[in-house]
């Protein structure tokens, strides 16, 4: 997708800004959505050393974090890499974006998160956001995700595919603790073959938790044909945040069934 498709995008939100003047979602400041002052408060995670897989900060020269280390194989995606922690402002703004309706953080976020991803590694394939379930979609009216992937598809300069994957109904993942994680989204998601057959897949998502979510996508995705599935968050929990468990039930964590 061409990086100038970004700026017609951008322009709506700047006329939308003149016309409304926002208020900084962290300090209440006028005139900014996201005021350059509380964007220098959010914690990056480390750029390394990061496990080769689940991208999570290690404290030593390691190649894989005790998650990832429990069983070979056990996630679906090829790797995954999150922005920043999932506390302080960063939560803050995703608790905005999510069920604030601050709809324009979207497009600011994603300008942020574009500087960083654009140091990855990974080969550039079709962006694919995680999609809600359409009970969830309807009763909220959007999807927060979507929000920041669109721009950032075209930020990126990669197709952006949101009709890929799609979700079943089922329980909210907000309040359970590991495994219920893992046992409530196992076949959640369904994808469209002939949108991701032999292609690198970019899944992004809002927050990484226990990697349940995007596991179950990323497997979905594999089954359909997808030839790499990488996984991209804004955000990562830290696993020693009251009730996370460092190491995943490995029943739930290696099954590919």
């Amino acid at each position: 997708m061409p990086h100038w498709a970004y700026y017609p995008y951008h322009l709506f939100w700047q006329l939308v800004d003149g016309l409304f003047p926002p208020q900084c979602v962290g300090c209440g400041q006028r005139g900014a959505r996201w005021c350059p002052a509380c964007q220098q408060q959010v914690e990056p995670l480390p750029p390394a050393p990061l496990c080769a897989r689940c991208g999570y900060p290690l404290a030593t020269e390691q190649t894989a974090c005790p998650v990832c280390a429990h069983g070979p194989g056990q996630w679906a995606f090829d790797q995954a890499r999150a922005w920043a922690w999932y506390r302080g402002m960063t939560r803050r703004v995703l608790l905005a974006l999510k069920y604030g309706r601050n709809l324009a953080l979207g497009e600011t976020l994603a300008r942020r998160v574009a500087a960083w991803a654009r140091g990855l590694p990974w080969p550039k394939g079709c962006m694919v956001p995680v999609p809600l379930a359409p009970a969830r979609l309807k009763a909220r009216g959007y999807n927060q995700v979507a929000l920041v992937a669109r721009p950032l598809a075209w930020l990126l300069e990669m197709p952006y595919c949101p009709d890929a994957l799609s979700r079943r109904d089922g329980p909210s993942q907000v309040g359970m603790q590991w495994a219920q994680r893992w046992a409530n989204v196992r076949r959640a998601f369904r994808a469209v073959a002939r949108l991701v057959r032999g292609r690198v897949v970019w899944l992004v998502d809002d927050v990484m938790t226990t990697g349940a979510t995007l596991h179950a996508a990323a497997r979905a995705l594999k089954q359909a044909g997808a030839h790499a599935v990488y996984a991209l968050t804004w955000a990562r929990v830290p696993r020693h945040a009251p009730g996370r468990t460092p190491v995943p039930p490995p029943t739930l964590a290696i099954s590919r069934s």
